[in-house]
């Protein structure tokens, strides 16, 4: 038996609604700001039930990350030090070290500068459109596609 601090039976929550808002919530977060967005879009994740998660929401998901790769030269007098070419070496009697295929070892300990950097990149917009396509097969939102269908 349900406490009548909680209602009645018949007040039940009602799930896609709270999603239709979260949604909202997600577009309105859109035009202010990408950390408002993520985390928007983070809490209508959470609301896709752990075994409605399916293969291909997972697959989907898992797309939106990807690595960037990208070289910061070191500009101690405003003018930096080498480039993706042609590095600056710490001890400049010694080459530059290359992998078999001819590309330069950025691992090499003795380039100084630039700096190979890989930044992990997360598309908020593509797991927004997943997490909303994922709700679209479980049955809780209508896509506008199959609504415009069947008028």
């Amino acid at each position: 038996m349900i406490p009548e601090v909680f209602g009645s039976p018949d007040d039940r929550f009602d799930f896609a609604e709270l999603v239709k808002r979260q949604i909202e919530r997600c577009l309105m977060a859109a035009s202010i700001s990408e950390g408002i967005f993520s985390s928007a879009v983070m809490a209508l994740e959470v609301l896709i039930p752990e075994e409605l998660k399916d293969d291909q929401f997972r697959e989907e998901n898992e797309a939106a990350y990807s690595v960037i790769t990208y070289f910061e030269s070191e500009a101690p007098c405003g003018m930096p030090l080498g480039s993706k070419q042609d590095p600056c070496m710490k001890n400049q009697s010694q080459p530059v070290k290359r992998l078999e295929d001819g590309s330069i070892d950025w691992d090499d300990p003795n380039i100084l500068s630039p700096h190979q950097i890989e930044e992990d990149v997360i598309n908020w917009y593509y797991r927004f459109e997943v997490a909303f396509n994922q709700f679209v097969r479980i049955g809780i939102v209508t896509d506008i596609k199959t609504q415009s269908d069947t008028r």
